[in-house]
């Protein structure tokens, strides 16, 4: 299976269905690319491109589907679904988070943040997700985390480790934070985006 390039989260999938048909991507059978995701709700290419968007549909992590974009063209294929409308953007992001009104709808939101954060580094969400690690709050603070390890952005890594050396810091948030700098160390974080800056 090609290497996946980017996670793009997306809104209702019966209208982004309908918008790629209007892009010219073209629903394939599951069957048709080896090794794809068994847990893909859908399968598209585009005819001028040799690269696939596999739309996933994961509760755990959001509320949304992300489509995994696969491919020898997946670079040229991310900009014709990017302008989608019904993609996810890091401003809609936030300002999901920001109308949440419980906590449970904070961390789902701040989830969704970490599937955005799979791409590009953006300062935007960076600061909303070091705010929520310094919440003080443990429901927050581990939804936060989830969102930093899928990020795998190399500018967290400052911010975890002053988190997990912080005095009377919850003990399942503490082990949580030092799981994640000991697996990004292992995996060498997300080294595409280490030349980014936080400021």
């Amino acid at each position: 299976m090609p290497a996946i390039l980017r996670v793009l989260p997306a809104l209702q999938h019966e209208k982004l269905y309908a918008s790629l048909e209007a892009g010219g991507w073209t629903r394939v059978e599951q069957g048709t690319l080896a090794g794809l995701p068994s847990a893909a709700a859908s399968t598209w290419r585009h005819p001028t491109l040799d690269a696939w968007v596999s739309w996933m549909d994961d509760p755990e992590f959001s509320r949304h589907f992300y489509g995994l974009v696969y491919g020898p063209q997946a670079a040229d294929a991310e900009p014709l679904l990017a302008h989608d409308a019904w993609l996810i953007t890091p401003a809609k992001g936030i300002a999901t988070l920001q109308e949440a009104t419980t906590i449970e709808h904070l961390g789902t939101a701040a989830r969704a943040l970490g599937v955005l954060a799979c791409g590009p580094f953006n300062p935007d969400v960076f600061v909303v997700l070091c705010a929520m690690l310094d919440s003080g709050n443990p429901a927050l603070q581990i939804d936060a985390l989830t969102a930093v390890a899928l990020s795998s952005w190399p500018q967290f890594e400052t911010k975890l480790q002053a988190l997990q050396a912080s005095p009377g810091l919850d003990a399942e948030v503490r082990a949580e934070a030092l799981e994640v700098i000991e697996t990004q160390r292992a995996s060498g974080w997300n080294r595409e985006f280490r030349q980014d800056s936080t400021e």
